[in-house]
């Protein structure tokens, strides 16, 4: 298959999936209510929990916060925020084809279907904790700028991120599942290299480590604007340039292996 035949195959695949919008939005609700059936409090346990953990981890960290109290509340509450976004969207992309395995096989809908049902999954859990973390903006304060338009597009970001990943990561880990363990593995190391509970102005030894981490990066688009009311225009080039670049590959091999993919499960 050609260069040019196999974007073809990957973007028709794409326009397809959309057309299933309303499957999409019934399967990502249904996989909520199944994590937290017969629980009293369903979802709420979500929001609960991440508060617990924001609570504990300022407790423990925030002593040793370079900043105030209330910034490094803010700094943590969003950081988390996100950070729990981004690695659960890592995450399914990782388990995007296995996870939905006896789906692929038995229905014969398009496999960019699945990658929005892997985005909408990670993101409700997302929006349930954002109560949380706009209790803590607005009672702690923050700056208004226009900065703050700048928002909406990082979810556009992280849903156009989330293509690429689950068509590279998902077919990959769907060939090969030991890559899926790998992936946890990455994750939860670089949970600790990565800005959330750390401040680099702490730490001027590991300010290089942030920088050079893409994800400190995915972070500081959504984290600078709400609290120090600019746009982080460096973490926006690197976010784009990560995007686009990895867009370009991934979309041709997804259309090459995407016949292949239902031997691989």
């Amino acid at each position: 298959m050609g260069l040019f035949k196999a974007y073809s195959v990957a973007l028709k695949d794409m326009a397809a999936a959309l057309k299933h919008r309303d499957l999409c939005y019934e399967f990502s609700i249904e996989a909520i209510k199944q994590k937290y059936r017969r629980s009293m409090l369903g979802a709420a346990w979500i929001a609960i929990g991440f508060g617990l953990v924001i609570l504990v981890k300022t407790t423990v960290f925030g002593a040793f916060a370079s900043a105030s109290p209330e910034y490094f509340v803010k700094y943590l509450t969003i950081g988390y925020a996100m950070w729990s976004l981004i690695s659960s969207l890592i995450q399914d992309s990782a388990e995007v084809y296995v996870s939905n395995e006896a789906w692929i096989k038995g229905e014969p809908l398009p496999l960019s279907t699945y990658i929005i049902i892997s985005f909408l999954k990670s993101l409700y859990p997302f929006l349930i904790n954002m109560p949380v973390v706009l209790v803590v903006i607005f009672l702690l304060g923050f700056p208004v700028t226009t900065a703050l338009f700048t928002l909406p597009l990082v979810f556009v970001a992280y849903f156009v991120n989330s293509i690429w990943a689950s068509m590279l990561i998902g077919l990959v880990c769907a060939r090969h599942r030991d890559f899926v363990h790998t992936v946890q593995a990455i994750l939860r190391i670089a949970f600790f290299v990565t800005p959330i509970i750390w401040m680099p102005s702490q730490f001027p030894h590991l300010e290089k480590i942030a920088l050079y981490n893409p994800l400190t990066h995915y972070l500081e688009i959504f984290r600078r604007p709400i609290i120090d009311g600019v746009i982080p225009m460096t973490s926006w080039a690197v976010v784009l340039t990560i995007t686009f670049s990895m867009l370009l590959i991934a979309i041709p091999v997804f259309g090459y292996f995407k016949k292949r993919l239902v031997y691989w499960l």
